[in-house]
């Protein structure tokens, strides 16, 4: 488009050099889209939302993991999203651990 719209417009001694010459702009700018949407994503993904507390992630409360059922259905509350692994405090010594599916759909 651009260069049909220029080469008609312009004194052009070369239309495939003027061609090359609009390709490496265009080059140019999408490149440089594309390294701002990758800075953009690895900001949201090399950060967890929540840091790791000071005494740790264990609890001293809570249920052990060998007291969880096979196929017993937990409940609970968001704790940390890094990516897409989310961590869920289920009332068990330490937080519960999945790869989520769907963005906000943590159905396990």
């Amino acid at each position: 488009q651009t260069f049909r719209n220029t080469i008609q417009t312009t004194s052009v001694n070369s239309p495939s050099a003027w061609m090359i010459g609009i390709l490496k702009k265009e080059e140019k700018a999408a490149s440089e889209k594309k390294a701002v949407a990758e800075a953009e994503a690895a900001k949201k993904t090399n950060s967890a939302s929540t840091k790791r507390p000071k005494e740790g992630w264990e609890r001293t409360k809570g249920r052990p993991l060998e007291e969880v059922k096979l196929k017993e259905r937990l409940s609970g509350q968001v704790t940390n999203v890094f990516g897409d692994r989310v961590w869920v405090d289920t009332g068990l010594v330490k937080d519960v651990t999945f790869i989520e599916s769907k963005k906000g759909k943590y159905k396990v």
